[in-house]
C-alpha cells in the first residue's frame, strides 16, 4: 500500500511539473529527490523572459540546479544551466564569476562533442579572453581543437565560432591551434578575417596553407582514383 501510494506521488508529480510556478514547487515537494524534476525547474527558469528575472527567482532556480548536480555529477545538462544561471546572477551584481567559469569547464568536459555546448563555451571563454588567466586560456585552446574537430564543424557551427571570434578575441594563436588540425577551413577562416579587414599578411598565410591543403587533397583524390580504375582493368 506504501509502495503504491508512493507510485501515485510520482505520477502526479510529473504531470504538475510542466505547468509551472507553485504548481511545480508542488511537484518538487511531492518528489523532492528527482533530477530531472529539478532540471525541468532550471529550464523553465531559464527560459522565462528577462523581465521576470529576479535575484529571488534566479537563487530559487541555482538551489534546483545544485541539487540536481550533486544527484547526478555527470550530467552535462546540469551543469550547462548552472552556468546560465551563475552568468545571469552575475549580471544582476552577484560574485558568481569563478563558479560560473567551473560550471561551463565542466560542462566542456564532460560533452564537448555536443555543438551547442561548444558554441556556448568558446562563446563565453572569448568573451572573457583578456580576462582569463593563463591556465584558463590553455584550457580553452586545447578544448577548441577538439571542437573544431567535430564533424559537425562542417554544417555551419564553424562560422558560428568564426563570428564570436571576430566579436570577442582576435587571439591568433588560438585560431591557429584549431585549424591546424582541420586545414579545410582555413579558406573560410581566411575570408572572415578579409571581412574585418584583419592583418593582409595572416589572410595571406591562411590562403596559402588553404591552397596547399586543397592541392594535396586533390592529388590524392586523383591519385585514388587512378588505383581505382587500373583495379577494375586488372579484374577484367
Amino acid at each position: 500500500m506504501v509502495v503504491g501510494a508512493w507510485f501515485a506521488l510520482q505520477v502526479i508529480s510529473g504531470w504538475l511539473l510542466p505547468l509551472g510556478g507553485t504548481v511545480t514547487d508542488l511537484a518538487l515537494r511531492l518528489r523532492p529527490l528527482d533530477g530531472e524534476s529539478r532540471l525541468e525547474v532550471g529550464r523553465k527558469g531559464l527560459s522565462r523572459p528577462e523581465k521576470e528575472w529576479t535575484l529571488e527567482r534566479m537563487r530559487s532556480v541555482m538551489d534546483c540546479l545544485d541539487a540536481a548536480a550533486r544527484r547526478n555529477p555527470l550530467d552535462y545538462r546540469a551543469q550547462f544551466q548552472r552556468a546560465h544561471v551563475l552568468l545571469r546572477l552575475e549580471a544582476m551584481g552577484e560574485d558568481t564569476t569563478d563558479a560560473a567559469a567551473a560550471a561551463m569547464r565542466k560542462t566542456l568536459w564532460l560533452r564537448w562533442k555536443n555543438p551547442e555546448v561548444g558554441i556556448e563555451a568558446m562563446r563565453f571563454a572569448l568573451s572573457r579572453w583578456q580576462f582569463l588567466p593563463p591556465g584558463e586560456r590553455e584550457f580553452y585552446r586545447e578544448m577548441f581543437v577538439r571542437v573544431v574537430q567535430v564533424e559537425v564543424m562542417r554544417k555551419g557551427n564553424f562560422n558560428r565560432i568564426l563570428q564570436i571570434w571576430k566579436r570577442y578575441s582576435k587571439d591568433m594563436q588560438f585560431l591557429e591551434a584549431g585549424l591546424a588540425q582541420r586545414p579545410e577551413l582555413y579558406g573560410q577562416a581566411a575570408r572572415a578575417l578579409r571581412d574585418i579587414q584583419f592583418n593582409l599578411d595572416d589572410r595571406q598565410r591562411f590562403l596559402a596553407l588553404y591552397e596547399s591543403w586543397a592541392v594535396g587533397h586533390f592529388q590524392q583524390l586523383l591519385r585514388n582514383r587512378v588505383r581505382e580504375e587500373r583495379d577494375n582493368y586488372d579484374t577484367w
